[in-house]
This record gives structure tokens, C-alpha cells and sequence, in this order.
């Protein structure tokens, strides 16, 4: 019983860090990402802040 448990729980952690994986974007220009992000949402304006820059 106890081996059974250790192997659903160990099954269970791969699969939740296994899903906790990100995809890289840093590849993606900022003009493919506004284009993705305008095809599901509606954008005003895009803009920078200069003091966080420095």
C-alpha cells in the first residue's frame, strides 16, 4: 500500500511540474506579440516608462 501511494504521489508531482512549464517568448518580437494579443483583445495604446529604464 505504501509503494502504491509513493507512486501515484511521485506520478502526481511530475505531472503538475511537468505542467508548470512555461513558453519561452523572450524569441518574440514585439510586433508578432501585439499582433497575438490584438486578435483576442482590443489595444489603445502601447507605451513605455522611461524611469524604470534607468
Amino acid at each position: 500500500m505504501q509503494l502504491i501511494r509513493n507512486i501515484v504521489f511521485l506520478s502526481c508531482f511530475a505531472l503538475s511540474l511537468a505542467a508548470c512549464q512555461n513558453v519561452d517568448t523572450t524569441s518574440k518580437d514585439l510586433d508578432t506579440i501585439l499582433s497575438d494579443i490584438s486578435d483576442k483583445y482590443v489595444v489603445l495604446s502601447v507605451g513605455t516608462d522611461l524611469k524604470s529604464m534607468v
